[in-house]
This record gives C-alpha cells, sequence and structure tokens, in this order.
C-alpha cells in the first residue's frame, strides 16, 4: 500500500519519513537499522510509535514518543512491543501474534501482554472489527495453527499474516491490541 495515512476508527495514523536507528531489539541486542516513524492521534491520543527494521533481521512496532496522557500509555515506551516474525514455509511472508495490552490485575495500571484466542476478545478491547481492519489492509488473519501451521502450545493464539512490504498491517494491529485497549481501559475477559 502506497498510502501515508490511514484512520482506524477514530485514530489518524500519518506515517513519517524512514531515519537510521539504533537500539535493543526484542531479543535485547544492541542493533543498528532503521525506523519508519507513525504519528498516532484523535482526541485524547497523541503517540508516535515506529516500525523498526535492525540489521540483524530482528523486526518490531514500539513506542517512541508520548505526547498526551503518559499515566495511561507511559508503559507503551518500555516494553508491549509488537515481534514481526518469518513464516515458516514462505520468506516473502510475515506473522504477527495478536496478543492483547490489559493490566495484571484490576488494582494494577501495568499492562502486559495476553494472548489472544477469540475475535470477540480483540474486538472489544478495540471497540472495532480488528480482523475487518487487518484483511482491509491485505492481511490474512486466524489462529496460529491456521496460518503458520504451528502445532505447539500457542497453536490456538491468534495472529495475522502478510506480505513482507507490508508496513501496515503490524502498525495497525499495535494500535488494535495496544493503544486501543489501553485507552478504553480493557480489562479483558471475567474469568
Amino acid at each position: 500500500m502506497d498510502e501515508e495515512v490511514i484512520t482506524l476508527g477514530s485514530i489518524t495514523v500519518r506515517k513519517r519519513p524512514e531515519e537510521s536507528y539504533q537500539s535493543q531489539t526484542t531479543s535485547r541486542k544492541v542493533s543498528l537499522g532503521k525506523i519508519i516513524p507513525f504519528h498516532v492521534t484523535d482526541e485524547k491520543i497523541d503517540i508516535l510509535i515506529a516500525y523498526a527494521i535492525f540489521i540483524n533481521h530482528e523486526r518490531d512496532i514500539r513506542t517512541l514518543e508520548v505526547q498526551k496522557e503518559f499515566n495511561t500509555f507511559g508503559r507503551l515506551k518500555h516494553g508491549l512491543r509488537l515481534s514481526i516474525l518469518p513464516t515458516p514455509d514462505d520468506l516473502g511472508k510475515f506473522y504477527i501474534e495478536l496478543k492483547q495490552a490489559i493490566p495484571k490485575n484490576s488494582f494494577e495500571k501495568h499492562e502486559t501482554l495476553h494472548p489472544t484466542r477469540s475475535e470477540l476478545d480483540l474486538d472489544e478491547g478495540a471497540k472495532l472489527s480488528v480482523f475487518g481492519e487487518l484483511r482491509k489492509l491485505g492481511a490474512d488473519v486466524g489462529t496460529k495453527h491456521e496460518l503458520i501451521g504451528d502445532v505447539q502450545k500457542t497453536s490456538t493464539n491468534l495472529c495475522a499474516c502478510f506480505p513482507k512490504d507490508n508496513i501496515w498491517v503490524p502498525i495497525a494491529a499495535y494500535i488494535t491490541t495496544r493503544i486501543l485497549p489501553m485507552s478504553l481501559g480493557y480489562q479483558g475477559w471475567a474469568s
């Protein structure tokens, strides 16, 4: 997709120019690379996120700056990254797990990532059709077993697969599984 701007519900996402970058990867290695920043805004959200691509081949989506509601979104600056992984059988595609950021417990504001196995749970957390938005951007969505043939204990976790050159799918997934649930105070399914 060549678009420079997309919308997800009330959120506007604007792509910015690519920059050189050095930081710690999700595997905790310091590496050089580049980032593609995206400015994410609505009435109460003003966050700069980035698609990070490192020379050691790791990729992720991360938060660079929080301009509004730091008490709500500050945790994103120190974690909850979205890892972008190569699919096992197709070198031209990547996949991401659709884990949601929800509080550890109802008394704590420190969000953690929780495996998501229900499309309804994703939609409740984002207050929009997450699968629908990801499909519009060119993703295949389903369980890890359905999409990448995973047979491990995480095979029922939801994920999205997309072509390697599609930068919008992981950006939209990060917004719908991290930013929106945190903004809306989503607590997850009551067990």
